[in-house]
């Protein structure tokens, strides 16, 4: 490979943790920062890891991104036959937003994702000032953006398990907030987020039940259940336990691999 060819960088960028790792064959961490845990700190936080890492990075590179769902408007997208151009889907997006109370006819950078036919799909926005000083960021230090995603939409397109029969639940363990993406048969059913509000233990009781409601029982397939964490946490065992015992777990990740 030539040794003007880019270096290709991923970066995570959460509340209180942010992570910058090179891809080359397998993922090697360059380092990681830890800071205030407010969503509106996370670019300075990411701003600060580039600092610390300048060393162990040469000249010119590419740099994938993933970040809090807490810096997004985030919508699931029920299939809908004839819908084909982009503006069909941006506008059918903007109509599944303004059903959440979000309105993203402004100043919004707005992607739909819908990995297969006939399935249920996911639209994100983000915000395009916060965009505009992320790339500022990025240009300052030589990087080159090459994708930004949401952890739900890493975890929605990008995670094979997914697709099982039955029923699957994601849960997404953020520093300030919860969250869980709920699949049937490989076709994405709901999406909910629980913002902490007492103890973290209550969030994930009042997540859990909710993605649960209803559902307990459907059919002879073993509930899945799979988990990412921001960061190393003790995983939940009994608050898991305490609302689908005999799930089958699976670890899909957590810090830098997202």
């Amino acid at each position: 490979m030539s040794r003007l060819w880019p270096d290709a960088l991923h970066a995570g960028l959460f509340p209180g943790h942010c992570w910058l790792a090179r891809e080359k064959g397998k993922r090697e961490t360059l380092g990681s920062v830890a800071y205030p845990t407010q969503a509106s700190e996370i670019l300075q936080g990411l701003e600060q890891c580039l600092i610390e890492t300048d060393s162990k990075r040469k000249g010119r590179a590419n740099l994938s991104l993933v970040v809090s769902d807490s810096v997004a408007a985030i919508a699931p997208l029920p299939w809908q036959d004839g819908l084909s151009s982009e503006a069909e889907l941006r506008g059918y997006a903007q109509i599944c937003f303004e059903k959440l109370g979000y309105d993203i006819s402004g100043n919004w950078v707005l992607r739909v994702e819908y990995p297969r036919y006939g399935a249920g799909g996911l639209a994100y926005a983000l915000p395009r000032d916060w965009m505009l000083a992320l790339l500022a960021i990025l240009e300052n230090r030589q990087l080159r953006l090459t994708g930004v995603l949401p952890i739900s939409a890493l975890l929605f397109t990008g995670v094979p398990e997914t697709a099982r029969p039955g029923l699957t639940i994601v849960l997404i363990f953020e520093a300030t907030q919860h969250g869980v993406l709920v699949f049937e048969n490989g076709a994405l059913a709901s999406r909910d987020v629980e913002p902490f509000a007492q103890s973290i233990e209550k969030t994930r009781h009042r997540l859990l039940a909710r993605a649960l409601a209803g559902r307990k029982g459907e059919g002879k397939q073993a509930l899945n259940l799979l988990w990412w964490a921001y960061s190393e946490i003790e995983f939940p065992k009994q608050v898991i336990d305490a609302h689908a015992i005999g799930a089958v777990v699976t670890q899909i990740g957590n810090g830098v691999r997202a």
